[in-house]
């Protein structure tokens, strides 16, 4: 999440300096949705698979 963030800042520092401003928002959701690229439709972020019922790992 940190270096997505720091991606982020810096492609809006960028587009600043390029004269093309950009809300930080839109930039974080662009980078965003290029990390979703590849990502099987539905997938979860849950990781319930990585723990057992009582929540420790497997």
């Amino acid at each position: 999440m940190n270096r997505l963030v720091e991606q982020a800042l810096e492609r809006y520092d960028r587009e600043l300096r390029a004269g093309a401003p950009a809300a930080a928002i839109d930039i974080v959701w662009d980078l965003a949705a290029a990390g979703r690229i590849g990502v099987t439709a539905g997938a979860s972020s849950a990781h319930d698979d990585f723990y057992d019922e009582h929540g420790l790992p497997r």
